[in-house]
């Protein structure tokens, strides 16, 4: 049986935790292939992001000019693209494809640096979050598409969705790790649908990034793999929530042990 082909579109971290390469290492993860183009070189180190630096548009066009025309592609996972030209050039290029589309609508760096300049945001939500099968923000990300300052309750999804979906979204999943609930909660919205609620327990003491990052590239490796999207979305939380364990675990061996994960200068 052939693996999947899963494509990521983001920008690279050079500490690996987030953006292109967690992408990579969660879609290798899922036992799919990776493919990846590259929109941003960011600098960036433990203490947060110093640095972004959007590649030229036509550099982005013909890395996924040559993916497209000769991979069969089974999904696709978008994250940070850094700059309007491109976010432009991959709202043409995927506008007529026929396969599952993860955007995760990557605005401000966890480090408060904006990964997106405010200019080229309304692009993002006119030209390509309608054309994802699923755009997944967390609660600062939705309140900066939407203009609002929602929470992330349960009572205010059904309304986050009406306005989401008032702008030609497909379905969206709300993460809800910024959100003011005691459990992680992410609920995703369809249309004319009830919410669904995914939960996990809160951990509070991990310090990690790219978590959406994760999310997102484990949810496209689901859909690539023919699950629907409450089940893809399913086994991405789930898979994410095992990551956070195993690391908890890690961290402790390694705090007993006298030893960091990363050093600091």
């Amino acid at each position: 049986m052939n693996k999947p082909v899963v494509l990521t579109i983001a920008g690279s971290d050079p500490l690996c935790g987030a953006g292109i390469q967690a992408d990579i290492k969660t879609i290798h993860a899922h036992q799919a292939y990776a493919l990846s183009v590259i929109t941003a070189i960011n600098a960036q180190n433990t203490q947060g992001v110093q640095g972004v630096n959007p590649l030229p548009s036509d550099w982005v066009a013909q890395q996924l000019d040559n993916l497209l025309s000769d991979v069969k592609i089974d999904a696709i996972k978008i994250g940070q693209l850094a700059s309007t030209e491109i976010i432009e050039l991959v709202a043409e290029r995927l506008r007529t494809v026929h396969y599952p589309i993860v955007l995760d609508p990557v605005l401000i760096s966890s480090s408060g640096k904006r990964l997106l300049p405010q200019h080229a945001q309304p692009g993002l939500v006119q030209h390509l979050m309608p054309i994802a099968s699923l755009i997944t923000p967390n609660i600062p990300e939705v309140n900066a598409l939407l203009k609002s300052n929602y929470q992330g309750l349960a009572t205010e999804m059904p309304q986050i969705g009406e306005q989401f979906f008032a702008l030609g979204m497909q379905a969206v999943l709300v993460k809800g790790g910024h959100s003011a609930e005691n459990m992680a909660v992410d609920y995703l919205l369809l249309p004319n649908q009830t919410p669904l609620a995914f939960s996990a327990p809160r951990i509070n003491d991990l310090n990690v990034k790219g978590t959406g990052c994760v999310l997102s590239s484990a949810i496209a490796c689901g859909l690539a793999e023919g699950k629907t999207l409450p089940d893809a979305v399913a086994a991405a939380k789930h898979y994410l929530y095992n990551q956070f364990n195993h690391l908890t675990q890690l961290i402790n061996l390694k705090s007993n042990s006298n030893l960091s994960l990363i050093s600091h200068r």
